[in-house]
């Protein structure tokens, strides 16, 4: 696990933005049950200064994303980055999503913010090498950049083996629930308190 950055920076809350597409908005969903409204609610539950900003929009790819990063994280101090499943469905090749991801990440970097990246899984359907492909994408940009990877954005919905899915937490075959969203909310929390720098997980006092 990389470890954190030891920095020190003016008192406030840490601004952190859910950069993504139709999962990261809340698609189907009333706003406050979307993935960063639920995560909001647990950093505020355990005390911790941090503001949780939604830049989700639906139907996008990680190139669509690139295009608009310095207005979505504008006044950001961290980015949180879920793209992948939009542009697998498009079957756009895994070596042009690893670039804009790639893109991504260093203009995070150029702006010094924190960054994190969600990752995503291809179905069984995909095909053998498609998917051996598109699976690796997440892991090597994390390792090659010491960015925090939480690995996949469905786990305890979905099977990442099978593609087995959870029944009771999906509006569709694409997109959670509320109650399936608490699911991921509850995983991609504990991961931010154990990634995100010391400074960000200051409480309120």
């Amino acid at each position: 696990m990389p470890l954190r950055p030891i920095e020190t920076r003016p008192a406030g809350r840490f601004v952190l933005v859910f950069l993504g597409d139709s999962l990261t908005e809340g698609y189907g969903l009333a706003r406050d049950d979307a993935l960063p409204a639920q995560v909001q609610r647990r950093f505020d539950a355990r005390g911790m200064s941090i503001e949780v900003r939604n830049a989700g929009v639906s139907g996008e790819t990680a190139a669509q994303g690139v295009r608009r990063f310095d207005t979505a994280t504008k006044n950001a101090d961290g980015v949180v980055i879920q793209f992948g499943g939009n542009d697998m469905m498009q079957g756009r090749s895994p070596a042009a999503i690893e670039a804009n991801l790639k893109d991504l990440v260093a203009q995070a970097r150029a702006r010094r913010l924190w960054v994190g990246l969600v990752g995503m899984k291809a179905p069984p359907i995909a095909g053998p090498a498609y998917r051996a492909a598109f699976d690796r994408i997440f892991h090597d940009l994390a390792e090659t950049h010491a960015a925090p990877l939480y690995p996949f954005y469905f786990d305890g919905l979905i099977d990442a083996r099978t593609g087995a899915m959870r029944q009771d937490v999906f509006i569709d075959r694409v997109h959670p629930n509320a109650k399936g969203v608490a699911v991921v909310a509850e995983g991609i929390t504990a991961w931010l308190e154990r990634s995100l720098p010391v400074s960000a997980l200051q409480r309120n006092v």
